[in-house]
């Protein structure tokens, strides 16, 4: 059904990469691309980083999809999105969908996997291997070039748990997992889709998928549990750790003054969610002790900011009682933060961010010292993973440093610049959805590109047709969570991940959704549900009783997409 995702095999995965980029030049429909000359990057958590950007723990790194995509598109720090106790079908039960909102200000109501923590272990490592055997192959940069972060929350109970730790433990080495298997097996068996990838270097990648880790902390959670979970994760675990922070820390008189003054005063907040968040005396002093602890163990410590901002839903933004906010209006929250920490610590400690961190503040964030960069809501937004080309543009050459150091003066410099100018503010004139007169069609829209782009999951595709002036458009069933993402910059009247002719891949799938759309029997012909005819079809034959134009869809998706079919 459509809120529930469905992995993909590791075969299928590096099938659709593989042809994709042989036929169109694009991967999982990103089009532009960055690579990095080998040797050059920064040393981070054991690793080195080609460039200080990439996602953050979100929905555009859930599934290995989302990891190659971005991978190929640039970036280089992948923040895994995060894992805990509660999962899987449990979990998803438990966020409202639609669950993204990005309009002038993002929202969403979403918030770790919706996969199992032993499926998202085995996304992460399909994304692992797959970026390893990519940037060999097309010449993207180092094989040890990127590095994959850990993502876990809430509570010391649950990430102590069997089945979180076995994540962990199964991302430290992946070597005895199902899914490493499966990722060797295959690339040894396909060594002929490859021209530079040979045995030895299969064999020689590393199972270690990731040595560090980033903890996310629900709002309200007490800072004696959050120091305690950053100190098992540097003592007993063994891996770099850095801990998310939220605005709160800056109390509400400022946030609310902060927002105010750049236009958001609409925006409503309860005091009770700075009341019951980590106070900033708190804070900095668990940051110093842990900033010891990390020394004494041989481990790095890091401060993230930040997470989210609790806001009440005012105006049925979301299917939800409260939600959180973020992108270009949270970062001058965000930068707040930083400049709080940069000057009590004088620059002295790790510092990474994600709030609002686009292409045109990347450059500024880096060359201050704040890196890794991580975004969410950019990628959310119309050209979506085709900006990490122009953040590796913008940034210019990465050079190693011998010593991390954030320059306190051009923070500071940083957060007077955005409450003084306007890039900040809330524009006078809300932006609105711009519709045309008329509802979305199963066939033969405008093809705009915006829900191709805008889908962290890559489930909306294009397809060249025969007979047909314009691409078509299909909608993925198994790599749809139903965000909603794509329905707010669609300019139809309508959902592309509910109007749009749909691919299933199991019969179970199809039978749990409304949507119009076909699915691939065992004997060559398909089960098709149109609105006006359903049954199960030869489409070679031209008088089956389907409409031409679908039927010549299906032929196209058979004959030439055929990694899309399952």
């Amino acid at each position: 059904m459509s809120d529930v995702m469905k992995p993909m095999p590791f075969g299928q995965l590096m099938d659709w990469a593989l042809t994709e980029h042989e036929r169109q030049g694009s991967v999982f429909g990103v089009r532009r691309s960055a690579s990095y000359a080998p040797g050059s990057g920064i040393d981070l958590f054991g690793g080195r980083i080609e460039a200080p950007f990439g996602p953050a723990a979100g929905p555009n790194t859930q599934l290995a999809q989302n990891l190659v995509a971005g991978y190929w598109a640039g970036a280089r720090f992948f923040e895994l999105k995060t894992v805990q106790v509660m999962d899987g079908a449990e979990l998803s039960a438990c966020i409202p969908k639609p669950c993204i909102a990005p309009g002038d200000v993002c929202y969403n109501c979403e918030w770790s996997t919706e996969l199992t923590c032993a499926d998202a272990q085995a996304e992460y490592v399909k994304g692992w291997f797959a970026c390893k055997l990519l940037s060999r192959e097309w010449g993207l940069g180092a094989d040890d070039g990127f590095i994959f972060n850990m993502s876990v929350g809430y509570d010391l109970a649950g990430i102590k748990s069997a089945k979180v730790d076995g994540f962990i433990e199964g991302l430290k080495d992946a070597s005895a997992t199902p899914a490493w298997e499966e990722c060797r097996s295959w690339a040894l068996a396909n060594l002929d889709r490859f021209e530079y990838v040979d045995a030895a270097f299969v064999e020689g990648i590393s199972p270690k998928v990731s040595t560090s880790m980033t903890v996310s902390t629900m709002h309200g959670c007490p800072a004696g549990e959050i120091e305690s979970i950053v100190s098992y994760l540097l003592t007993e675990k063994g891996l770099d750790t850095c801990v998310k922070v939220n605005p709160t820390l800056m109390g509400y008189d400022f946030v609310r003054s902060r927002l105010d003054s750049l236009g958001y005063d609409a925006l409503s907040m309860e005091r009770s969610s700075f009341e019951n968040d980590l106070a900033w005396d708190d804070a900095e002093s668990m940051f110093r002790r842990l900033i010891e602890v990390a020394k004494s163990n041989g481990r790095q410590f890091g401060i993230k900011v930040c997470n989210t901002l609790p806001v009440n839903v005012t105006y049925n933004e979301l299917p939800a009682d409260q939600m959180y906010m973020s992108g270009v209006a949270l970062f001058p929250l965000a930068i707040a933060v930083v400049r709080r920490i940069a000057e009590r610590f004088e620059g002295k400690v790790h510092i990474s961010f994600s709030a609002g961190a686009d292409e045109n503040n990347i450059a500024d964030l880096y060359h201050a010292g704040i890196w890794p960069v991580t975004l969410a809501t950019a990628l959310l937004r119309p050209t979506g993973y085709d900006r990490f080309a122009k953040m590796a543009e913008n940034v210019g050459t990465v050079e190693n440093v011998s010593r991390r150091r954030v320059d306190v003066a051009a923070v500071v410099a940083l957060d007077e610049a955005c409450v003084a100018g306007d890039a900040y503010r809330r524009p006078e004139r809300a932006q609105g959805k711009r519709s045309l007169p008329a509802a979305l069609p199963l066939l033969d829209c405008l093809a705009c590109r915006a829900c191709v782009t805008v889908c962290p999951n890559r489930a909306n595709v294009l397809l060249d047709v025969p007979g047909f002036k314009r691409k078509q458009i299909l909608h993925v069933d198994g790599m749809c969570n139903e965000c909603g993402n794509c329905a707010v910059f669609c300019p139809y009247e309508g959902r592309p991940y509910k109007g749009k002719l749909t691919v299933f891949w199991s019969e179970g799938d199809m039978d749990a959704s409304d949507n119009e759309g076909f699915l691939k029997l065992a004997d060559g012909t398909f089960r098709v549900r149109l609105a006006e005819v359903s049954g199960t079809f030869d489409v070679d034959d031209e008088s089956c009783g389907l409409p031409d134009d679908v039927r010549r869809v299906i032929q196209a998706a058979r004959d030439n997409y055929a990694y899309l079919l399952g």
